[in-house]
């Protein structure tokens, strides 16, 4: 029986670069290593909290699930995907409570979209967030819990068919019809 010289080596112009630009402590490194320092960069770029993550360690195994969960949904990879606070939307008693929001970047069109989640399946539908036809005010516009449903909003929208959080919602700007009652 002969013996067979495998040859393991493979050059790093057949695999992808790790990162565009690359940085020298990154030169060579692919696989599980080179995907986990790119997503770590990724997040310390984008998630203001990414560095503080360990504070409220519940709070990051949280949202790095739902952004799991998001990335199944819509087919699009998790690195794609940030989840922060909401800048606009508080809940709890006190209304101190931020909200979630999650930013999913195309790793194709480098399109941002953004949803929260659906007060009707928290964690399990999403409502995309685009701007109100009457205040331009980044506001839930669509229902959404699959890709298919992004889709379906996309090719023909149904100002009818608005998610239960679109008025209301308080991204509207104060004058809007569809905003908050204001006393």
């Amino acid at each position: 029986m002969s013996e067979e010289k495998v040859d393991t080596a493979v050059s790093n112009t057949e695999l992808p670069p790790v990162i565009a630009g690359g940085t020298d402590h990154l030169t060579g490194l692919n696989g599980l290593a080179g995907r986990a320092i790119q997503a770590a960069m990724v997040a310390r770029a984008t998630d203001p909290g990414f560095a503080r993550r360990r504070e409220n360690w519940q709070l990051w195994q949280q949202r790095t699930a739902i952004a799991r969960q998001v990335a199944v949904a819509f087919d699009t990879p998790v690195a794609a995907i940030v989840v922060i606070d909401d800048p606009d939307r508080r809940y709890g008693l006190s209304g101190q409570c931020p909200g979630t929001l999650v930013v999913l970047t195309d790793p194709v069109a480098g399109k941002e979209w953004r949803f929260i989640p659906s007060s009707s399946a928290p964690l399990t539908a999403w409502c995309l967030l685009q701007e109100c036809p009457q205040c331009a005010g980044v506001v839930p516009v669509a229902d959404v819990a699959s890709f298919a449903d992004l889709g379906d909003y996309l090719d023909r929208p149904d100002p009818v068919l608005r998610p239960f959080e679109f008025n209301g919602d308080p991204a509207h700007h104060y004058d809007c019809p569809n905003g908050t009652t204001r006393q």
